[in-house]
């Protein structure tokens, strides 16, 4: 039997404890909090930060600085996403996002907020995708943020529902798996990545998939083509090709 990675999806399935990956980022200095102070953060607003990124994005005069972080609120418990927009080496403008239960994964995509987590007060209280304070995806039994990506104007991630693993593109679920394997990749327009079901695992790319293998390595684009080395049974190592032109 091939063995489960138990601990994958462990970190955004509800009632489960979660342990903070980051309690004080490195980036957190007193120079950023000095700021977060005059943009009417209050030093004891907060109780936990997680996740501190920073990105550049193009604006009408030159890049614009955003900061991003999730910080847990001393109140209530709940999580906010945090934007900190900064602009010749100062703080302009700080944009809080929606309280919720969790914030996990969170990055920039399109200016907005992209994460994982699950409402702060809901009847399902299942992870879904957020985009900005309007988009939320469709609620799943699991989400895998750590593989939270985006990809062509739509948010692109693993997830899992009926004890079934399979990928998400926006609103495209793929074919069900018993698991998927990272890396998950989008080569060509179509998602591409390793996926088990039963005892055999296959190579997919879109709809296609290749024949059922024992073991198949991570997987390449050559620009024509998807490669990876396989074995099949006690037979020798042999290579994979899913053809993309």
């Amino acid at each position: 039997m091939v063995e489960r990675k138990t601990t994958k999806l462990f970190a955004v399935t509800p009632g489960a404890p979660v342990i903070p990956e980051v309690t004080q980022p490195s980036g957190w200095t007193s120079h950023m909090m000095k700021n977060l102070l005059i943009l009417g953060v209050g030093p004891t607003e907060f109780a936990e930060t997680r996740d501190l990124s920073y990105h550049e994005i193009a604006g009408p005069s030159g890049k614009i600085g955003v900061f991003l972080l999730a910080a847990r609120r001393q109140s209530d418990g709940l999580w906010v996403a945090l934007k900190i927009v900064t602009q010749s080496g100062c703080c302009d403008k700080l944009t809080r996002g929606k309280p919720r239960g969790q914030i996990l994964g969170l990055t920039l995509a399109s200016g907005e907020f992209l994460y994982s987590g699950w409402p702060a007060k809901s009847a399902d209280n299942r992870p879904r995708v957020y985009l900005g304070e309007a988009g939320e995806g469709k609620p799943y039994d699991a989400i895998d943020h750590k593989q939270l990506q985006w990809v062509n104007g739509e948010p692109f991630y693993p997830a899992s529902e009926a004890s079934k693993e399979f990928v998400v593109h926006g609103r495209e679920e793929g074919e069900r798996f018993d698991e998927i394997e990272p890396p998950i990749l989008f080569v060509a327009n179509r998602p591409n990545y390793r996926a088990r079901l039963g005892e055999k695992k296959f190579l997919v790319w879109g709809t296609e998939k290749s024949k059922p293998c024992d073991f198949i390595s991570p997987p390449q684009w050559t620009g024509k083509e998807i490669v990876a080395m396989a074995t099949d049974g006690v037979s020798k190592l042999q290579r994979l090709s899913i053809k993309t032109v």
